[in-house]
């Protein structure tokens, strides 16, 4: 019940996950999203650590493999016209595969740090379910008392159970503006970066 309250969303399906004990699975979300996703299942010292990897592994990309990159873009952007009307000749289409192959490696380097996220969020999110529960009955074990804030000074009392119940369903859950904010972040670096 514990860990229900804090997994909060998609219960049956992370509830299997936790009791599977595997140490790796596959997580759509994580693949798709990157550490966005982490960031949206409010682990942040995760989330932090793989979108500062992110934006490593990004600059040294774009250092390695800028020329290439603008080439394909430009010659996108020259062909635009062609490859949205899908009226593509042989020589355009070699030229692209060519350009692109030079690029691979980058995608492909992308492609390997989602697929490790998606591997590890499950794993990630059970410790921190886990942590959180742990560290709410150890408290509670020594004798903290959880308290109730009344803002109208009419409220019913509620039980140490119910506060409970609050708090764990606070600490867990998703978070829409975390990986927005994240994001915002990210973006404001890149462009500081880009800037110097």
């Amino acid at each position: 019940e514990d860990v229900a309250g804090v997994v909060k969303t998609n219960i049956p399906k992370f509830m299997d996950n936790l009791k599977s004990g595997k140490k790796f699975s596959w997580n759509w979300a994580g693949f798709i999203f990157g550490p966005y996703y982490l960031f949206f299942r409010k682990m942040y010292k995760e989330g932090s650590i793989f979108l500062a990897l992110q934006l490593t592994v990004s600059l040294v990309d774009q250092g390695i493999y800028a020329k290439p990159y603008a080439k394909l873009m430009q010659f996108i952007t020259d062909n635009a016209v062609a490859i949205s009307s899908g009226k593509l000749n042989s020589d355009l289409v070699s030229k692209f595969s060519t350009l692109y192959e030079k690029i691979l490696p980058m995608m492909l380097i992308m492609a390997v740090f989602h697929v490790i996220i998606a591997l590890c969020s499950n794993n990630f999110y059970k410790a921190k379910v886990i942590k959180t529960v742990k560290d709410v009955n150890q408290k509670i074990d020594e004798g903290s008392m959880l308290e109730q804030m009344i803002p109208f000074g009419n409220s019913t009392p509620m039980s140490q159970d119910d506060l409970k119940k609050l708090y764990l369903n606070k600490m867990g859950g998703t978070s829409l503006f975390s990986p927005v904010l994240a994001f915002c972040v990210l973006d404001l670096i890149t462009s500081i970066i880009s800037k110097l």
